[in-house]
């Protein structure tokens, strides 16, 4: 009889102090255009980019890191698919080849550009458009954690050469705060 009650004070213990979803304060905010709108903070830039070269049948690793601090400015997303950036931050970016002691380079990014954008609800991700020197680009991100009072923004950029070998893996995050 102590075994019965025993696990069954253990499981109302658990059923109280289990975590779901409504307890978030986030269960009705799903990623919509509309919800995705609003004027965001950047919180956290994070990049790392490997590199393989083959020269002659020499191999050559490179690992690059971005990481951004000191953010300021903003990202405007609104309502209609447009959106505003205006957001200055300090990169510092570390260099490592294969067998070589790191370079370490700090320099300020001006993010400055409008364009529109488009929300996509069945993968989770967002793709913005915008024109630089005259060319108009395209990035989608990932959107990972969406909430009311943020979001993470993950890319990535592979590519491989199969005539000689070469690849490039360039992985980043970008951490949004609401304001």
């Amino acid at each position: 009889m102590k075994i019965a009650k025993l696990f069954f004070i253990t499981i109302l213990v658990i059923g109280f102090t289990s975590c779901n979803k409504d307890d978030d304060g986030n269960s009705d905010f799903s990623l919509t255009m509309e919800n995705f709108s609003g004027t965001y903070k950047i919180s956290s830039f994070n990049e790392r980019i490997l590199d393989v070269d083959i020269d002659n049948g020499i191999e050559t690793n490179t690992t690059t890191t971005l990481v951004g601090d000191s953010f300021q400015g903003t990202y405007v997303f609104n309502s209609d698919g447009t959106y505003v950036m205006d957001a200055q931050y300090n990169i510092t970016e570390t260099v490592v080849v294969e067998n070589n002691p790191p370079v370490v380079d700090n320099y300020t990014v001006s993010d400055d550009f409008t364009g529109t954008y488009t929300i996509n609800t069945s993968d989770s991700s967002i793709t913005i458009t915008y024109v630089n020197g005259g060319f108009t680009e395209t990035t989608t991100f990932m959107i990972e954690n969406f909430s009311s009072t943020g979001v993470n923004l993950t890319y990535i950029d592979i590519n491989d050469d199969p005539t000689d070998g070469n690849t490039y893996d360039l992985r980043g995050e970008i951490g949004l705060v609401r304001q």
